[in-house]
């Protein structure tokens, strides 16, 4: 389980930096906090472990959680910082 969480939490940390849009944002959003999404279904895998392996399953999974919303929260708010840079006729000024 451990290891499923860390795979999760990289491979879509990376998905999250590398997003170019809110519409991928949107997508990788889905594909973990969905109703079938990855973050979503692994609490309901927690009834199978024991109380030891919950101790420690449960704070990595809150904190991963947490990690991935704040991620795409702050990837959101470049893209939109980026929008607006871009429709006020912003560049690089120098």
């Amino acid at each position: 389980m451990e290891d499923k969480i860390e795979t999760i939490k990289n491979s879509y940390s990376a998905q999250i930096n590398q997003a170019k849009s809110l519409e991928e944002l949107d997508k990788i959003f889905l594909e973990l906090f969905g109703k079938n999404g990855k973050i979503t279904q692994i609490p309901k895998t927690f009834g199978t472990l024991s109380k030891d392996e919950l101790k420690i399953i449960t704070p990595r999974f809150v904190q991963t959680k947490t990690e991935l919303e704040q991620s795409i929260e702050q990837r959101r708010q470049e893209i939109k910082e980026e929008i607006d840079r871009l429709k006020n006729g912003g560049g690089v000024s120098e």
